[in-house]
């Protein structure tokens, strides 16, 4: 489970895996600093990368989603499939 708190707390080159059926796992890697608001510390900004030329942001608003289909976060880029 990814917490909002667990979001503020990313870097450049953690990666978020999202699991898909049938597919291998979708890797959103951070690539720049996440954005936090003083005034509402419940919105956070984390701009990442995913594919060749592709270039988004994970908002407080996508966590639910993200929970739900079981995403889970990586420190290490090598690969988003855990190990037993």
């Amino acid at each position: 489970m990814i917490t909002l708190e667990r979001l503020k707390t990313l870097v450049r080159g953690d990666v978020i895996c999202v699991p898909r059926i049938g597919r291998p796992d979708a890797q959103w890697r951070v690539n720049g600093m996440v954005k936090t608001w003083k005034r509402d510390p419940s919105r956070v900004h984390v701009p990442v990368k995913f594919g060749l030329y592709s270039y988004d942001a994970v908002t407080e608003q996508e966590l639910d989603y993200l929970n739900k289909v079981g995403a889970y976060i990586r420190s290490n880029v090598s690969g988003c499939r855990e190990t037993d």
